[in-house]
């Protein structure tokens, strides 16, 4: 579940076998993952392309607002300084209206 800022906990980051991690949000959820990364792609197929709208990477901290329209899995690729690489996958499911 996300924290009470609507965040994601760091316990809620699993590593698959290829060590992929995986994230599972609402939209309009708030990523915030401290990667230690200098770059970060969207890759889309074989192609890095930018990171997705409403995100930032700066001093090693990955945010991501995702908005309203955001939905599906999306693949992010974080470089380190030293080369090693992150990878990061996020669901992102529609938001569940409060009853």
């Amino acid at each position: 579940m996300p924290v009470a800022d609507g965040s994601i906990a760091p316990a809620q980051i699993t590593a698959d076998a290829t060590g992929v991690y995986s994230i599972s949000i609402e939209e309009r959820d708030r990523i915030e993952l401290p990667v230690g990364a200098t770059k970060g792609y969207l890759v889309v197929g074989e192609e890095r392309q930018p990171l997705p709208v409403g995100s930032t990477l700066k001093s090693g901290l990955f945010c991501w607002q995702a908005g309203p329209g955001f939905s599906g899995g999306y693949n992010l690729l974080f470089e380190r300084a030293d080369s090693t690489l992150l990878r990061v996958h996020v669901n992102i499911r529609p938001k569940v209206p409060s009853r």
